[in-house]
């Protein structure tokens, strides 16, 4: 195996971090829980190459596993996934809440652009989001690294295997759902994204929030209490955004809350969580819609 060494903060670039979680024997024991009961036992021999350490950023609060696993290995640990609950996973299957979140963002696509809107799913698992948005009104492409999780989805949609597919499309709207977390590099990700953004495209961004918990309870249960996956599960998850890292790093990318003002009627609870954001990390929410800030392009 090879591994990446993360030093610095991903999400603000700052070198002024910490060591904040050490495992002991009886923690190395629950990760090997975890790997049987979720991962079929693939991830038993990588404590000889990692070291289950997590760093912390003491301006953003940024969390990250401090040594993770390289691209192959992730992609053989996710292809080697099983559910753990007796019912289907909720992170499989459409449900009202999310369609009615694609229709808000359909609607507010056309107030902004005008026209019948393109819906890029990046990320997008067993295609959950791309079903949806696709009976919300959006003309759908997805794509999801993963092959296991792409032969999990119901077509209706365009899939690629990668971006390069795409020849060069722009879309009106991008979605990130649950996906920067998972990746070595979530600034270079969004990076590779925004040649693939109109003048007025929005970017939907969501991860888990771990500004709401406070350090007692985010440790006691890390990394596997037996039951359910942690927010910064091993190594699934490979960074703990809050609302401030994750504004910070969108902000390194010329991308701001969207200002239209259509936003505070489809969207008026996560332009609250937004601004709350700013003022409190346990108050702010991580999901945000933003756009380019042309200002300062």
């Amino acid at each position: 195996m090879k591994t990446n060494i993360i030093v610095d903060c991903p999400a603000c670039e700052s070198l002024d971090t910490k060591i904040v979680f050490t495992p002991n024997k009886n923690d190395w024991e629950s990760f090997r829980l975890l790997s049987n009961t979720k991962y079929n036992g693939i991830m038993n021999s990588w404590s000889d190459f990692l070291d289950l350490n997590v760093k912390q950023c003491n301006r953003c609060q940024h969390l990250w596993h401090h040594i993770q696993p390289d691209f192959s290995s992730l992609m053989k640990m996710y292809d080697s996934h099983s559910i753990m609950k007796k019912k289907r996973s909720g992170s499989t299957v459409p449900n009202k809440n999310i369609f009615k979140s694609m229709e808000k963002l359909y609607k507010l696509s056309v107030k902004i652009n005008k026209s019948q809107p393109t819906f890029l799913d990046y990320g997008s698992g067993s295609g959950r989001f791309s079903k949806t948005a696709l009976k919300a009104g959006f003309d759908v492409w997805s794509f999801e690294p993963s092959l296991k999780r792409r032969n999990e989805q119901e077509n209706g949609y365009i899939t690629v295997n990668t971006l390069d597919e795409l020849n060069g499309l722009k879309f009106d709207v991008i979605n990130l759902e649950q996906v920067l977390e998972h990746v070595k590099d979530p600034y270079e990700i969004i990076k590779s994204l925004l040649p693939y953004l109109k003048t007025k495209s929005i970017v939907r961004v969501t991860t888990p929030n771990l500004g709401k918990y406070n350090a007692k309870k985010l440790w006691n249960t890390f990394p596997y209490d037996g039951k359910k996956q942690h927010d910064l599960s091993p190594y699934e998850h490979l960074h703990g955004f809050n609302s401030q890292s994750l504004r910070i790093l969108l902000k390194r990318l010329n991308l701001s809350q969207v200002k239209n003002i259509h936003v505070l009627v489809t969207h008026p609870y996560q332009l609250m969580r937004f601004i709350t954001g700013i003022i409190s990390i346990k108050l702010g929410a991580t999901s945000f819609i933003v756009t380019l800030d042309k200002e300062k392009l």
